[in-house]
């Protein structure tokens, strides 16, 4: 499982957590659990874009994550304090 957590590294609960595959649009969303922790399963192979957000953090998006056949991929998402509706955008290198 992957975790959201505050720049102090505090889970953070009820975080709306989006993965969008990037060739097709296809949209799938999850929630975090009281311990920050998040986890979609069954996503086809392709490069994705993570998006978190909640109302007190600034959104963060990872753009560029590969998944592929037979490998599990964890990304950790410590979110920035910001003003709603700003984002930060981080671009993936090696997702595992």
């Amino acid at each position: 499982m992957a975790t959201v957590s505050d720049p102090q590294g505090a889970p953070v609960a009820d975080a709306k957590v989006s993965i969008i595959n990037q060739a097709t649009g296809a949209v799938r969303d999850t929630t975090t659990d009281t311990a920050g922790f998040y986890s979609i399963t069954n996503l086809l192979p392709a490069d994705y874009t993570l998006r978190v957000e909640t109302p007190t953090f600034a959104k963060a998006e990872i753009k560029n994550v590969r998944l592929e056949v037979g490998r599990a991929s964890t990304v950790d998402v410590k979110l920035a304090i910001g003003q709603v509706g700003q984002v930060v955008t981080v671009q993936a290198e090696e997702a595992q």
